[in-house]
């Protein structure tokens, strides 16, 4: 909205015959995902638990049967599950010439947190295949970890253990954040860019460089 008031105002302007040149804007894509679940169904008995919970909440036979299956379908015919979109997102990114970046976690002791662990078979196919494709590897941050420094450190760690060409950039779970703290622990660890927050200057959930005065680190 804002920016089509920009635009009319701009018209206006021009209308009356003002003349002066118009700042020009270089905008690119930053296509990021976070990935909190890495499958629907993880074991055969949450296809049951999924399928009864669809037809409690709609009521309906047709959607019990139709999740059920494709749950079914993802065990014995070894289709993709549904929540294995990486191939697609990829595919999306490629066709506006980009790179996608793909933000995992690593951590997370809440009911909010990942619903996945790094020992999941699915996991290092998932890594294999963006690595494979040209795309990127990001951070994602556990629910607790946008005040808590050690915590966001021992997650860190275990991030480089298995995915030691990553971006040093990510985005805090939920978008948490406190300020000026988040800042300080990421500028700390020498991180690039925080994607939590946006600015005025800056579309989309996209943040500038985590280095800002706050922080006893900065330059």
């Amino acid at each position: 909205m804002v920016d089509e008031y920009v635009e009319l105002l701009w018209t206006m302007l021009v209308h009356l015959g003002y003349t002066a040149p118009r700042r020009e804007h270089a905008f690119c894509w930053e296509l990021t995902c976070d990935v909190d679940q890495l499958q629907l169904w993880p074991r055969r008995r949450r296809v049951a638990r999924t399928s009864l919970s669809v037809l409690r909440h709609t009521r309906s036979a047709r959607a019990f049967l139709y999740t059920a299956a494709r749950g079914a379908a993802t065990f014995v015919l070894d289709h993709p599950d549904p929540y294995d979109s990486f191939d697609r997102l990829m595919d999306l990114a490629e066709s506006i010439g980009v790179r996608a970046q793909f933000f995992f976690m690593v951590g997370g002791s809440t009911r909010l947190d990942a619903g996945y662990n790094l020992t999941s078979w699915t996991l290092p196919r998932a890594i294999a295949a963006i690595n494979r494709r040209g795309h990127l590897l990001g951070f994602h941050l556990s629910y607790v970890t946008y005040n808590q420094p050690e915590r966001w450190a021992a997650e860190f760690r275990r991030f480089q253990e298995f995915a030691p060409n990553h971006l040093r950039r990510g985005r805090q779970h939920s978008l948490r954040f406190e300020v000026p703290t988040t800042w300080c622990i990421w500028d700390d660890h020498e991180m690039e860019f925080d994607l939590s927050l946006g600015y005025p200057d800056t579309r989309g959930s996209v943040a500038e460089p985590v280095t800002n005065s706050w922080c006893s680190t900065s330059e």
